[in-house]
């Protein structure tokens, strides 16, 4: 079964393919609990990074990392892209991510720059429809030695999840550090 959301970080993450792929979300609660209790340390020696995340979700690794809580309400990703010639720069990067949520029909609503371990990202907050349900994503797009990362975070419910799915990716990317 596919779970909340995180699809649509594989989907952007993976460059060779243009046509989106279907969506599955599962429903969520009519809001997320911002607070995240106890942590654990999860650690990409592949890909160069650590984050903590809440102790209670459950970790998938492969060309994303994914988290997601025991309720399936949202989901969190961190997918990384080889480099490509195309990418070979931060705004390169930051342009083809919102291509991808673009081919996949989603709108953008905003972005802000958000600093991703000292790196300068761009974080772009997405509307979307997931079989008639609104839905919103968060993505930093960072690009750190030579790499771009998507830095996902998806639940259903639009706009008003925005503020809880704010407070959720700023706790666990507090915690975010590259391994250098």
């Amino acid at each position: 079964m596919l779970r909340a959301g995180i699809l649509l970080g594989v989907l952007l993450a993976g460059c060779q393919a243009t046509t989106p792929t279907p969506l599955s979300v599962q429903p969520s609660p009519a809001s997320l609990e911002p607070t995240l209790g106890g942590l654990s340390t999860f650690t990409s020696e592949a890909w160069g990074f650590r984050l903590s995340y809440p102790h209670d979700w459950t970790v998938e690794s492969g060309r994303s990392d994914r988290f997601l809580p025991p309720d399936d309400s949202f989901g969190f990703s961190v997918a990384h892209v080889h480099p490509f010639p195309e990418f070979s720069s931060e705004a390169g990067f930051e342009k083809n991510s919102r291509a991808q949520f673009a081919a996949s029909g989603a709108e953008l609503r905003s972005t802000t720059r958000y600093a991703v371990d000292g790196d300068d990202g761009l974080l772009s907050t997405y509307t979307f429809q997931v079989k008639g349900t609104d839905a919103i994503a968060l993505d930093i797009a960072v690009y750190h030695s030579g790499i771009g990362y998507d830095i996902l975070i998806t639940a259903l419910g639009g706009r008003e999840q925005e503020q809880a799915l704010r407070s959720v990716l700023d706790q666990i990317m507090r915690s975010f550090v590259w391994l250098e």
